[in-house]
């Protein structure tokens, strides 16, 4: 996606990776934010969470991919032909 600022320097400021650790977890452990049902979370977690878990199970199934089959930065191993 592209950004008007440079997203690097979120990291610079603690509640932003603050944020970012619990949407991790979130995603990873399928808990919400706060105590309670989906129902009761606030409107923007529930926001956050509907945008940040499919974007981030994306990019870890991408990883894995990557890992797996050789990425763009990976070397490709190359078979020699049959003879």
């Amino acid at each position: 996606m592209p950004f008007g600022f440079c997203p690097g320097k979120a990291t610079w400021y603690p509640e932003p990776q603050k944020l970012f650790r619990l949407l991790v977890l979130a995603s990873e452990t399928g808990q919400p934010l706060y105590s309670g049902g989906l129902a009761e979370q606030p409107d923007w977690s529930v926001e956050m969470l509907a945008w940040f878990v499919p974007e981030y199970r994306d990019l870890q199934f991408i990883k894995r991919a990557s890992a797996i089959f050789g990425g763009k930065d990976e070397p490709k191993q190359v078979t020699p032909p049959k003879k």
